[in-house]
């Protein structure tokens, strides 16, 4: 785990300095506050476990076959979206 002040993962993720506090304060990020030099600082915990593939339906195939099935199952599971989207909109 690295520990990163609140303006330093702010400027690694490129968001503001507050969105990066209130990221902390809200629980949405792991992090601590120590004292120094008589100062409270905020630091936030970065995992670089997590930091690996967010999707969990990811999966490597075999063949060029099974890859195609996949894609075609992901565009069926997109249409579907898709249309759902649509219909709300109307």
């Amino acid at each position: 785990m690295e520990r990163l002040t609140a303006r330093q993962y702010a400027k690694k993720h490129k968001i503001s300095i507050y969105n990066a506090i209130k990221l902390a304060r809200t629980g949405q990020v792991k992090s601590e506050t120590v004292e120094e030099n008589g100062k409270e600082v905020l630091y936030i915990l970065e995992d670089y476990a997590k930091s690996g593939p967010a999707d969990d339906e990811v999966t490597t195939p075999q063949t060029p076959e099974e890859e195609i099935a996949l894609l075609r199952a992901r565009i069926k599971k997109l249409e579907e979206e898709l249309a759902l989207c649509r219909k709300e909109r109307r």
